[in-house]
């Protein structure tokens, strides 16, 4: 089981925010999806929607992609954060069934407005702005717009609109690369990678699938090879055990030139 929690702080009353699990039983056992949480009140601060998931099958398992939507709706003048609380996840084979626990976790919150009595300043007209003034800073204005779109056209330079999954992924590994990664610091790179695969898709992308995944997104068949391989040792490292000929881990530098050629894929620069 892979648990995304939600983002830890920034949240009023009335915002809603997702935790999404990703979750792979070896067959026969399935989801009991009747023993998910109900929509309605979950604790006196949040509300929860009906929990919504998608499943896919593979020869030997089944992976399912669940989403739990919460909203704050209530929320005291002394608070700071809020308790998102743990579930229980049901699975069975149809003789015995298990659990597994999804953890709790915290957000923090804020309120709208400070109480008690707060007077407003009066209402002012603005002072004129000498058109000398107003002309430069408009001017000026328009010279830095025309130089931010020629750097991001030279140098691909990311801004928060534009800010893909490969991308994203290439330069949270840039960060780290450097250093020997421990097991968890392995698996970690491995699913960001293979989150950037799901966000582009849609949906969740298995070795399996990834017939689909390029006849959709035909940029990335260069890397044909490279993305089965990717998949392939990927599967070793999470799932399988003893020797196999994709055992071998990737080296940091590895992963990160993997994900740069992605991320250029995704531009259009193949």
């Amino acid at each position: 089981m892979d648990v995304e929690q939600p983002r830890a702080f920034g949240y009023v009353i009335g915002d809603k925010f997702e935790r999404r699990v990703r979750l792979q039983l070896r067959k026969p056992y399935r989801l009991v999806a009747e023993r998910l949480p109900r929509s309605g009140r979950l604790t006196e601060w949040l509300a929860i929607e009906q929990p919504q998931w998608d499943e896919a099958q593979s020869n030997t398992s089944t992976r399912y992609d669940i989403r739990f939507v919460y909203q704050l709706v209530n929320i005291n003048a002394d608070m700071d954060s809020v308790a998102v609380p743990d579930h229980l996840l049901h699975y069975s084979d149809g003789k015995e069934t298990l659990k597994v626990l999804i953890p709790a976790s915290r957000v923090g919150v804020s309120m709208l407005r400070t109480t008690g009595n707060a007077e407003l300043q009066a209402n002012r007209a603005p002072q004129r702005v000498p058109f000398v003034y107003a002309s430069i800073a408009i001017v000026g204005g328009l010279l830095i717009t025309a130089l931010l779109v020629l750097a991001w056209l030279q140098w691909g330079l990311p801004s928060p609109a534009r800010l893909t999954p490969f991308r994203n992924v290439h330069r949270r590994l840039r960060k780290v690369a450097q250093r020997d990664w421990d097991d968890e610091q392995y698996r970690d790179a491995l699913r960001s990678i293979h989150a950037a695969f799901n966000d582009t898709a849609g949906r969740i992308v298995f070795a399996e699938t990834l017939a689909e995944f390029f006849a959709a997104h035909e940029r990335f068949e260069p890397l044909h090879e490279a993305v089965t391989q990717f998949f392939l040792r990927s599967r070793v490292c999470f799932f399988e055990d003893g020797a196999s000929e994709y055992a071998e881990r990737y080296r940091p530098s590895e992963l990160l030139e993997f994900a740069a050629r992605c991320a250029d894929m995704e531009r259009g620069l193949g």
